[in-house]
């Protein structure tokens, strides 16, 4: 792991999943996510102590234990404020509803491993959007729900956007084809409103750094679009999930183990939510099943 600056004040770790860093004059340091597990966040806790720098606030753009899994740990060794939108305190608070809401029941113990279940920990202030401030410095938090409930984007006042996991590269999206979403709808919002964010760099949690947001902000659009369009078109009679979800995954060839076949029909329902939503399909129970199909109304 090693420590990037991108700004005068901001930085950050490149990792699988990004950890983003903001330094203050008194040489106190806010950490933007903060890794999958302990182990991770520990190498980061290397570097920062190495420089004589102090832990003492934490911003969580969103609960998915790759983004809150090293909480705990910190909170055990340091006095650290924790933020993070209201939503997002509950889940993180309280991690076993991150398995809950995909499985849809207690998950069982294969479900709560750390790839979908950080520990739960602390969060001591819930952020509202717009004006942070801390130690009379600016964070702007800006609104990016869709790919979870309440995700949220901070910039730094060296004008670095770090925008959560609402935006994927091309190569990501290339990899995994059924990108994870919460709401369909927020997310294609989120996308769009993006355009209208405009800064001098932009960090995404699993892509780095970019300057020119808007063709990543088309190749997203269209990816998942595509996505919408084809599960559509499989519903000229009426399909069962399962129906939907062998043919998504055959699709895209799509190999899974329990955890993304949870994660899957997950997403597979959140674009089944939209469609009905918008009237674009209609559901209805077939045979002790709920079954989906075209409006042809």
């Amino acid at each position: 792991m090693e420590l990037h600056r991108i700004g005068e004040n901001t930085f950050y770790f490149d990792n699988p999943s990004i950890i983003g860093l903001y330094l203050f004059e008194s040489n106190n340091v806010l950490l933007i996510d903060t890794g999958i597990d302990k182990d991770t966040i520990k190498k980061a806790i290397k570097i920062i102590e190495e420089k004589n720098w102090k832990i003492k606030y934490i911003i969580n753009t969103h609960s998915h234990a790759d983004h809150c899994g090293g909480n705990y740990y910190l909170l055990e060794k340091y006095d650290i404020a924790v933020y993070a939108s209201s939503l997002e305190k509950v889940m993180i608070e309280n991690s076993i509803l991150e398995p809950a809401y995909l499985y849809g029941a207690y998950p069982q113990k294969k479900l709560q491993k750390k790839f979908l279940m950080a520990k739960s920990s602390k969060v001591s202030h819930v952020v509202e959007y717009g004006e942070l401030i801390i130690e009379n410095k600016k964070f702007d938090i800006i609104d990016l729900k869709g790919h979870s409930p309440q995700l949220i984007g901070v910039v730094t006042d060296d004008d670095i956007c770090f925008l959560g996991d609402s935006i994927f590269p091309d190569y990501i999206i290339e990899k995994h084809n059924l990108l994870f979403l919460f709401d369909y709808k927020n997310t294609v919002n989120t996308l769009n409103c993006l355009k209208d964010e405009k800064h001098e760099k932009y960090v995404l949690s699993h892509g780095g750094v970019i300057e020119n947001l808007e063709p990543v902000i088309d190749y997203n659009i269209k990816a998942l679009k595509e996505v919408n369009d084809y599960i559509f078109s499989l519903l000229t009679d009426y399909k069962s999930i399962e129906d939907i979800h062998r043919s998504v995954v055959n699709n895209y060839e799509i190999r899974e183990n329990l955890p993304q076949f949870y994660l899957n029909i997950s997403v597979i329902k959140a674009h089944l939510t939209y469609l009905v939503d918008e009237k674009i399909i209609i559901n209805s129970i077939i045979d002790s099943e709920v079954k989906w199909k075209i409006n042809n109304k």
